[in-house]
Formats: structure tokens, C-alpha cells, sequence
């Protein structure tokens, strides 16, 4: 996989693998991860999933993109952890 990261913006990037069955991991890929920071909402969960959201900002402009007709774009900062019994993902590696 291939990750392309903005030459500004960005201070972190993390992959996270969910897999409750062999074990959910995290993959640093860029930086250093931020201090863990309260939920603002949630958490919220099901069978699979379990999911918090920790920041909501609004911006004119994601990357190059602006929102249209002078409106703006939500950005919502969440987090999940798999809770499935079995693999969130597979891959065949044949």
C-alpha cells in the first residue's frame, strides 16, 4: 500500500488493523500520535464496531477542494476499535 501525505497538514498518520479474533493492531506511519484526548461523543457500539468521535471542526477547504456554493465541510475526528469475534478483514494472500 502506498500513502501519500500532504507536505503540510498532517502531523500523524496511523493503519489500524481490526481483528478481535487474533488481535487488532496499530501501525505508525508518519509522525508521532497525538496524546490521547477524552471523547466528545459516544462511545457507540454494536456487534462489530465500537466508535467515539473526538473533534468537529468546520473548514472552507479540504486540500484543494473548497465547499461548494461559499458553504463549508465538517470535519469529525473519530476513533474505532473492532469488536467482532471474528476478522473485521480478510485478505487472501494466494
Amino acid at each position: 500500500m502506498v500513502y501519500e501525505i500532504p507536505a503540510s497538514g498532517v502531523s500523524s498518520a496511523l493503519f489500524r488493523y481490526l481483528d478481535t479474533s487474533m488481535g487488532s493492531f496499530d501501525v505508525p506511519l508518519y509522525g508521532k500520535a497525538p496524546a490521547a484526548a477524552a471523547p466528545i461523543a459516544g462511545p457507540v457500539k454494536n456487534a462489530v464496531l465500537e466508535v467515539s468521535a473526538y473533534a468537529v471542526q468546520q473548514v472552507a477547504t479540504l486540500g484543494n477542494l473548497s465547499a461548494p456554493g461559499g458553504g463549508m465541510y465538517a470535519v469529525v475526528q473519530m476513533s474505532c476499535t473492532g469488536k467482532s469475534e471474528g476478522s473485521l478483514v480478510q485478505v487472501e494472500l494466494g
